[in-house]
């Protein structure tokens, strides 16, 4: 098996195909983890969240929430709100008191209830 070893220097080759640079990445922020305001963040790490399928929403949340910052790069506040609707679903605005002792995934079956039955959460 014969090994070959060469150097390229990718600006120099974009650069004659008159491609223009790349955009740098949105950094991640390890430090901000999520914020410590905001309702969807309460929600999120409620200490009620301890069930192994509130755990795996919570990383579902996470993870959605983290691609669209850096991939979209967009706020982080906003793709939490938007990560927590495309996985738990939509919560209205007096909703949010009444579930903030409630697991991840007893929030998620209160909202599939209430597009069942379209009700709300009291």
């Amino acid at each position: 098996m014969t090994g070959l070893k060469f150097e390229l220097d990718i600006d120099a080759e974009i650069q004659k195909l008159g491609l223009p640079p790349a955009k740098v990445a949105n950094p991640a922020n390890p430090e901000s983890h999520f914020s410590e305001s905001g309702q969807y963040t309460n929600l999120i790490n409620s200490p009620a969240n301890i069930e192994p399928e509130d755990i795996e929403l919570r990383f579902e949340i996470e993870e959605r929430a983290a691609i669209m910052e850096i991939d979209g790069g967009l706020p982080r506040k906003e793709t939490e709100r938007m990560a927590f609707e495309r996985v738990i679903g939509l919560l209205g605005k007096n909703e949010f008191e009444s579930s903030s002792d409630c697991s991840l995934s007893q929030i998620k079956l209160l909202v599939e209830a209430k597009s069942i039955f379209n009700g709300t959460i009291l």
